[in-house]
């Protein structure tokens, strides 16, 4: 078990050794962005936002999540980029006919460094038009994926998987995934008694995997755990049933010197019983 300090705060930049970028990317560094989702439940707006630091995003695609529901053609509200177009390629409509997809893809001019654009979706089951909630559609699906946004520049392009229970509907891109190990106990136990946080919102602790935490740039990654992680009891242990059976007179010296007095070990308030024949032994 690596004993950290109590708590130490890293940026996720800094943990890549321990990362899996899963983005084809001309420059790994560049390509960064950031999605948040808010507004009505069933017509959610998506707020995209360009983090990279010299890379024009040409266009953006965001998948449905749950395939079961699709988004509406007839809802194409688009807020392009500050001096830029953006033009909605999927879903549309084509005359009467509503064109429905499980994936919403923008093309996108002028979406430079620190823009934002902006696509309104309208949810609906593929039974029809009817009144969903992004919540459990993009994400909080169980079993099923989640939704995807991917970012383009040129042919270079970087994803990110939503969260299954975010505490707000923000996420930045691309993914890539922190894996915490323990440098002490090699070949043995995996790392036990650390907390893990991202933005101040625990990802990973006892009662989950250590393995594959999502981060991105950006996010800021606290690792927590005790500063001794093992202490030495220093203490003598005895086969006596209880603390009156031991005649501590008849110790060595160098015992009494140490240990003048025998007591319970603390907090354990239960006994087995014997096996037969053992007090006999």
């Amino acid at each position: 078990m690596n004993l950290l300090p109590n708590l130490r705060t890293l940026s996720a930049g800094l943990l890549l050794v321990l990362a899996t970028v899963q983005s084809a990317w001309a420059d790994p560094s560049d390509l960064l962005f950031t999605v948040k989702i808010d507004g009505d439940a069933n017509v959610p707006t998506i707020h995209v936002t360009n983090n990279s630091p010299n890379l024009e995003i040409t266009r953006f695609e965001f998948t449905i999540g749950n395939t079961a529901k699709n988004f509406d053609g007839s809802t194409r509200t688009l807020t392009a980029p500050p001096g830029g177009t953006a033009n909605q390629l999927s879903p549309i409509t084509v005359l009467s006919l509503n064109v429905r997809s499980d994936k919403l893809i923008v093309d996108l001019t002028g979406f430079g460094p620190g823009e934002t654009f902006t696509a309104a979706v309208d949810i609906d089951d593929d039974s029809g038009d009817t009144y969903e909630n992004f919540n459990n559609v993009f994400f909080g699906n169980g079993n099923i994926a989640n939704s995807v946004a991917t970012v383009f520049s040129g042919a270079a392009s970087a994803s990110r998987t939503l969260d299954e229970n975010p505490a707000v509907a923000i996420f930045r891109g691309p993914s890539r995934f922190l894996r915490v190990i323990s440098t002490e106990e090699e070949g043995g136990p995996p790392v036990r008694g650390v907390i893990v946080k991202r933005d101040g919102f625990i990802v990973a602790d006892e009662e989950t995997e250590y393995d594959n935490i999502q981060v991105a740039h950006g996010d800021r990654i606290q690792v927590i755990a005790s500063p001794e992680v093992y202490k030495d009891i220093n203490a003598l242990v005895s086969g006596a049933k209880k603390a009156s059976d031991i005649d501590t007179g008849s110790w060595p010296e160098h015992l009494k010197a140490s240990a003048g007095s025998a007591d319970t070990w603390p907090n354990i308030t239960e006994q087995k019983k014997p096996l037969p024949g053992a007090d006999e032994a």
